[in-house]
């Protein structure tokens, strides 16, 4: 259970995750469509039905994937 801020958040989280995705030359397809589907289903569920810490950690872990690329290559371009 999500309250509405937690859901905004979550949908920060996942177009901040989506974005670090595309600037990466690392890109999988999966991971680009498995946030995209979220975000789908982000809005089309109430807050309430929305579980704020599985969601929050679904994406963190997708995101982690791609930050070393991002960081490692800071500057560099």
């Amino acid at each position: 259970m999500a309250t509405l801020m937690e859901k905004d958040v979550l949908l920060e989280l996942t177009s901040g995750a989506y974005a670090i995705i595309v600037k990466s030359n690392q890109k999988e397809q999966k991971d680009i469509d498995s946030l995209l589907e979220l975000k789908d289903n982000l809005y089309s569920t109430g807050a309430k039905d929305i579980d704020y810490r599985k969601t929050a950690d679904f994406i963190k872990e997708i995101r982690a994937k791609y930050e070393w690329w991002n960081s490692s290559c800071k500057g560099k371009f």
